[in-house]
């Protein structure tokens, strides 16, 4: 038979015993909600940090791409001159 690991047979205060274990599971799962809580804020920043890299990114893609857009024109358009003469 199983020892009952909350009866402590020394001092016969096995209801003492319950009552810390439970205090300490308490504290427990507050220590972990409040790291959770904690853990889900970051997550939140991180995740908008994010957002404004992308776009940060995007807007510096759409200059290049215009910039090169017209690199590529005036390039066409110089070299359709320089056949004209």
């Amino acid at each position: 038979m199983k020892k009952n690991r909350n009866v402590e047979p020394s001092n016969g205060n096995g209801a003492q015993r319950r009552s810390d274990d439970r205090r300490v599971g308490l504290r427990r799962a507050t220590d972990l909600e409040r790291r959770l809580a904690d853990i889900e804020h970051l997550a939140r920043a991180s995740q908008r940090e994010l957002d404004l890299q992308f776009k940060r990114i995007a807007h510096i893609q759409a200059d290049l791409d215009r910039v090169l857009r017209e690199l590529s024109l005036s390039t066409h358009t110089a070299a359709t001159r320089t056949r004209m003469a």
